[in-house]
């Protein structure tokens, strides 16, 4: 998972504008000059509309403008209230750059319209990810951030989530009066209770959304 304070920042600067694109998640299969073939799921975000009849190939390097990207071999897809977020670890990621790979081919897309679908996490994070959807709570402080959210996760039926809630948004308060002050105090809070979390068997990530 990325570190929190990356997610202050992120926080902090992506909540001042709004974001009317488009989100794709594709499911790629490439065959490199080689002749080996790889298959993983690569998300984009664009102001373009992807044509599903041309956009592939030479097309979709162009579609993209990027010659590396980053590819996940495996996901798993949870309903998180009223989001639908894609999980996955950071081992099945593979970075690839797209010039040595002579063809690529889309066997699926998803043009959703959430951004940042995708959730990161460590392999030791990802254990905790069963079948079923887990119990939630979200943390939100519109002084924070307008459209994010700090979200907590179990697959526990015994977890208590409300008393870590209420702690994590008795923090931001604080956080929410002086947040350049307070900054560095508010991520190494973060990160510690993150792995207090872990310990317990809950998750703490974060989404946002555009305005």
């Amino acid at each position: 998972m990325k570190s929190f304070l990356t997610i202050t920042f992120f926080f902090l600067s992506y909540s001042s504008f709004a974001d009317a694109g488009r989100s794709y998640r594709f499911n790629l299969e490439l065959v490199s000059k080689n002749g080996n073939t790889l298959n993983g799921y690569f998300y984009h975000h664009s102001y373009d509309k992807y044509d599903k009849d041309i956009d592939y190939d030479e097309r979709f390097i162009k579609f993209i403008n990027k010659d590396s990207i980053a590819i996940y071999s495996f996901i798993t897809t949870k309903n998180i209230g009223s989001l639908t977020l894609d999980f996955t670890a950071n081992n099945y990621k593979k970075n690839i750059d797209l010039n040595n790979y002579q063809r690529i081919r889309i066997n699926d897309y998803l043009d959703s319209k959430i951004m940042y679908r995708l959730i990161e996490l460590t392999k030791e994070e990802f254990t905790l990810i069963e079948d079923n959807n887990p119990k939630i709570e979200f943390v939100y402080n519109e002084k924070v951030a307008e459209n994010c959210n700090y979200v907590l996760l179990s697959w526990k039926l015994d977890s208590e989530l409300l008393s870590h809630k209420k702690e994590i948004s008795d923090k931001m308060v604080l956080f929410s009066k002086n947040t350049h002050k307070n900054q560095y105090d508010f991520y190494k809070y973060l990160n510690l209770k993150k792995e207090r979390l872990f310990e317990d068997s809950i998750l703490l990530i974060d989404h946002c959304t555009a305005l």
